[in-house]
């Protein structure tokens, strides 16, 4: 997502300037985002695998709620529904701007 090659699928030409900067800003940070979540998932899939105990093993509600009970759990739970937020935009105009 940092790298931007998200950005190669779309038609970026037809936007002027401004618009192509908030898109890569968007696909940059929705990018990171999705990418933070999954790595919050599988960190407790995976401390589940090691402890032997499947029934611990959480998905992504109970991560998110594991999370939020860390002292920085709430600045992290805010920066990841801003980066999901901003997925949903660049989704938005991605769909429209898609090469096909």
């Amino acid at each position: 997502g940092a790298m931007g090659t998200f950005a190669d699928d779309l038609e970026l030409g037809r936007l002027g300037p401004a618009a192509r900067r908030a898109v890569r800003a968007l696909g940059t940070a929705g990018t990171v985002a999705r990418g933070a979540v999954v790595v919050i998932v599988g960190g407790f899939l995976l401390a589940a695998g090691i402890d032997h105990r499947a029934g611990q093993a959480k998905g992504l509600d109970a991560s998110l709620v594991a999370v939020g009970r860390h002292p920085y759990g709430v600045a992290v739970l805010v920066a990841v529904a801003f980066g999901l937020a901003c997925f949903g935009l660049f989704s938005i105009v991605a769909a429209r701007y898609r090469r096909l």
